[in-house]
């Protein structure tokens, strides 16, 4: 689990989500095409083109919503159905007043407001033949970048402003051009689903999310590592440990004891014991640098190459350090659910 970029006191429990887009954004509102002239385009592309969109605010507000609830961070989290800018006609990115601010807190019953003030799609599509399918490949790649403010009562400025972004994207196949851009999702339908992963996207940094990450664990060089491995499959951590501390004692070659200490150190990691992991883990780095002849490759100007278990070691450890250095954040973050 990390946390969020942002940490709220425990007494902001209750949450609104307001639509502070202006106008032009309450629906899908295409402002912008471009397409690349045909004798700039790579060979086998039949067709590149930029489309600029304004997001489906609606669409998005209600999504971050959701996702919000979801999480089961706030207790209480309410959508303002209305939509705050109805009559401005300009494209301008307005903030709430305090006394706006104040009135919404108050008359929605909530602690505190999450405005949404844009969402933004650029979406590049390609059209390109495909050799060996003997076939032409349609993709839309669309990047999303929502805008969202949090507001305190009683402030006159938002506690926070982000504009994070992430990518959504389609792909077809057809015999012909034509049937290739037919079958590509249509404008309409990708505003609006573009829209609807916008309003996901901001929550991460304002709760604290789960992340999936790869571990390896070495189960090469003796019977030991190898049943070791099974229980770690199993998910029988203990039994695994109790084998792989047994040869770690009597190991006697550096990469042995390289291969041991990094699975201890995911042991450890599997018990929430981020720093004696890391321990564990610096071992398992020493004992690759001795195997692997880092410092003298260094010293000698030689290459090193990526895919050696230095390097994954390396970057294990790098995780850990990265976890427990969030720890103390993570832990006020989550005191508001325990």
């Amino acid at each position: 689990m990390l946390p969020a970029k942002v940490s709220f006191p425990n007494t902001l429990r209750n949450v609104a989500i307001v639509d502070n887009t202006n106008a032009t954004s309450q629906g899908n509102i295409l402002f912008n095409r471009e397409k690349e002239e045909q004798k700039n385009l790579k060979q086998n592309v039949y067709s590149k083109e930029t489309i600029y969109f304004n997001g489906n605010a609606k669409t998005s507000a209600e999504a971050l919503a959701k996702e919000i609830a979801d999480r089961n961070y706030f207790e209480k989290v309410i959508i303002c159905d209305s939509a705050l800018r109805t009559g401005d006609y300009k494209i301008t990115r307005n903030k709430l007043s305090k006394e706006e601010v104040n009135k919404l807190i108050s008359d929605l019953g909530v602690d505190f407001l999450i405005s949404l003030d844009n969402v933004s799609i650029k979406a590049k599509k390609i059209i390109r033949y495909e050799p060996y399918e003997q076939c032409f490949k349609g993709t839309i790649d669309a990047t999303v970048q929502p805008t969202i403010s949090i507001y305190l009562p009683q402030r006159e400025k938002p506690m926070l402003t982000i504009s994070p972004q992430d990518s959504i994207f389609w792909e077809e196949y057809a015999p012909t051009i034509l049937m290739t851009n037919n079958a590509l999702i249509q404008d309409t339908a990708m505003v609006t689903q573009a829209s609807n992963f916008g309003g996901t996207i901001p929550v991460n940094y304002i709760i604290p999310h789960w992340k999936t990450a790869n571990r390896y664990i070495y189960s090469n060089g003796s019977i030991n590592m190898r049943n070791a491995a099974i229980y770690a499959r199993e998910e029988k951590w203990d039994y695994a440990f109790k084998l792989w501390n047994e040869s770690w004692k009597s190991a006697r070659k550096n990469k042995e004891k390289m291969y041991l200490s990094n699975n201890i150190a995911v042991y450890y990691e599997m018990q929430d014991s981020i720093e004696i992991a890391i321990k564990w883990e610096k071992e398992a780095e020493k004992y690759a640098k001795a195997t692997y002849h880092i410092k003298e490759k260094i010293k000698a100007g030689e290459y090193i190459d990526n895919n050696t278990n230095y390097y994954k070691i390396n970057a294990y450890l790098k995780d850990l350090e990265e976890r427990f250095n969030d720890l103390p954040s993570l832990y006020i973050q989550m005191q508001r659910i325990q």
